[in-house]
């Protein structure tokens, strides 16, 4: 049985009496049953189904669309179907939708020819549509791209929507249904005047799935049986709250197609200069990424419309919601982890782009960027939203994703512009090094540029600068380092020393080409050994940027390579730091730290220097 969703059925011509009983598709609970003893013709029965279900069926009576419930067979549709219980809840199973193709076009057919040899028992007779609140206008037809044309029919399982065709761009039969993906779609449909027309800009760090988050909105509304517009780079898709349409031509801005219950998703595309698309005339969703010209300036143009479009941004992906998706990409099932390492919680990089090297493809971001691109945030509008930007420096949001900052994709991301923005203006480099000193102490008020990412190339901007001072050559205080009971007082200079050293400096691939005496080596790609740096027959060394740089694992190893001399770890400090550092673990390796000097306001750092670890 249907349960109270549903009438149960009978059609009785004793007496000339007669009932109907009927589904209206697409609409959850939307079982009725019609007494039609005082009924004739068909525009009478779509008078009273309209009247039955007066809160459904919106517009006028002979506009309602009515359907022979008989199956491919020539059997009538029986209550005990199992379709049956998919249509009261809201769907459009594949059978049904073939009997949605026997319409009744004649309103002035008479009911008893249309139904009078249909069982009385447990049989439904009619489905019934309701027609979509505008007409269809302008040049269309049925769409045939299946993963469209069965969409509405998913149900969302386990947090996924499992599809019976491959979604376009991924070519997956599956979306993960992210936490952020409900609280945007959910902020971004939610309208307190459902009469007016409303703007939502959707946008995030390229190549974080906001084109997947579109199709994810559209089956949301599907659902709902709202109208829906999709404007992608294929032909227009308009789903009218049963079936989609693909539009040759758009209708008229004048006609009444356009009105605010429509919502158009937009997908990195300019709505304000789309041929014959009003966008005053409808409701619509953008998503895109917040790149330079010419998205800024269609961004800009979109941002000034009235009413003001609501701002979201789309998160990164975390290691978690990764590993949800790993299994749809098989082929980067042995290098995703460390590509997200490199890269950031970017699915195009972790998993689609697996063939280029991640060392490489933000090496190849940083020759495309200036210091200024990287030490400016990622915003709305900037014109320094070039996508090799983007691979560097990533939109850090959290619930309810109205607010963003930006930041470093990685560790290695960081050492590289480093690297990079040294090579090319070592001068500016050296001011960012400088400024350690304050942005350590919390005077960020007297240093230019107080966001994240500047302070953060600040720190890292001390690697190269130190491998430059050891290049230079020089005398630099050192000392060895203690740990518990032996560690020495602040202010006790009895175990500090000082070294001259100059090295002639190489980078190499690893440890194996570069194993001369007195020679500077520096691994082409940072973190690919357990040392910053090495000198065969003097030791290894450690930039120290913050409180977490401790010794990696294979350093013990690695020193040994370097000969009965080498066989020791420097931690190279700003003056700051210099004092205070203690022994690492493991305590068996032998350790020193060096200073590494500024080139101005030397003494008063070292008045000042009380940090602690």
């Amino acid at each position: 049985m249907l349960g109270p969703s549903f009438i149960q059925l009978e059609i009785c011509w004793q007496g000339g009496k007669m009932k109907i009983a009927g589904v209206l598709v697409g609409v959850k609970r939307g079982g009725f049953v019609v007494d039609v003893e005082e009924i004739k013709t068909v525009r009478e029965l779509k008078q009273a189904i309209k009247k039955k279900k007066w809160d459904t069926v919106w517009d006028e009576a002979e506009r309602l669309r009515l359907f022979v419930a008989k199956k491919s067979d020539g059997l009538w549709l029986s209550e005990e179907d199992p379709d049956v219980a998919e249509i009261l809840n809201g769907m459009i199973p594949e059978q049904v939708e073939d009997m949605l193709e026997q319409q009744i076009e004649d309103s002035n057919a008479i009911v008893g020819a249309v139904f009078g040899n249909a069982p009385t028992e447990q049989t439904i007779h009619v489905l019934a549509k309701a027609a979509p609140k505008k007409v269809l206008a302008g040049s269309y037809i049925r769409c045939q791209r299946d993963f469209f044309k069965h969409l509405s029919s998913i149900d969302e399982v386990d947090g996924r929507l499992r599809f019976q065709f491959e979604m376009p761009l991924t070519r997956a039969r599956e979306l993960y249904v992210r936490s952020s993906y409900k609280e945007i779609a959910d902020q971004a449909l939610k309208k307190r005047n459902p009469s007016r027309r409303k703007y939502v800009l959707v946008t995030g760090t390229a190549g974080n799935g906001k084109s997947v988050f579109l199709y994810y909105v559209l089956w949301r509304l599907m659902k709902d049986m709202k109208r829906v517009l999709i404007l992608t780079r294929q032909p227009p898709l308009y789903f009218d709250g049963t079936w989609v349409w693909e539009y040759r031509d758009l209708p008229s801005s004048f006609d009444p197609f356009w009105s605010p219950d429509l919502w158009c998703l937009v997908d990195s595309a300019d709505p304000t200069r789309i041929a014959g698309f009003p966008i005053d005339g409808c409701s619509i969703v953008l998503v895109s990424a917040p790149a330079a010209s010419p998205q800024r300036d269609y961004i800009h143009r979109f941002r000034k419309l009235a009413p003001t479009p609501d701002l979201l941004y789309m998160p990164v992906w975390t290691k978690e919601e990764l590993m949800e998706i790993a299994p749809l990409f098989p082929k980067a099932k042995d290098v995703w982890e460390h590509r997200f390492e490199c890269l950031g919680g970017i699915p195009r990089f972790v998993f689609q782009d697996i063939f280029t090297d991640p060392y490489q493809l933000l090496l190849e971001a940083c020759y495309g960027c200036l210091i200024d691109d990287c030490i400016s945030p990622v915003y709305v509008g900037s014109d320094r939203n070039t996508y090799a930007k983007q691979k560097l420096i990533h939109l850090k949001t959290e619930a309810p994703y109205k607010k963003a900052e930006s930041y470093y994709a990685s560790v290695l991301a960081l050492k590289l512009v480093a690297r990079v923005m040294w090579q090319r203006d070592s001068t500016r480099m050296k001011s960012f090094v400088e400024a350690i000193h304050y942005l350590q102490r919390g005077m960020r008020e007297i240093v230019d540029g107080p966001e994240k990412i500047y302070r953060s190339l600040c720190m890292y901007a001390f690697e190269p600068y130190a491998l430059y001072m050891l290049q230079c050559g020089g005398t630099f205080k050192y000392r060895r380092l203690f740990s518990g009971n032996k560690r020495p007082l602040p202010d006790n200079e009895e175990d500090e020393n000082s070294i001259s050293v100059g090295f002639i400096r190489e980078m190499v691939e690893s440890m194996d080409d570069g194993l001369n005496e007195y020679q500077l080596y520096e691994p082409k790609r940072p973190n690919c050994a357990p040392l910053d740096a090495w000198v065969p027959g003097f030791g290894g060394f450690r930039f120290v940027l913050d409180s977490a740089d401790d010794i990696k694992p294979g350093t013990a190893e690695a020193l040994k390579r370097l000969g009965p001399d080498g066989n020791c770890l420097y931690f190279l400090l700003p003056p700051i730091r210099y004092k205070t550092f203690t022994k690492r673990t493991p305590h068996t390796i032998e350790q020193f730290a060096i200073c590494i000097p500024w080139h101005a306001h030397e003494e008063e750092y070292e008045e000042e220097d009380q940090d602690s670890d």
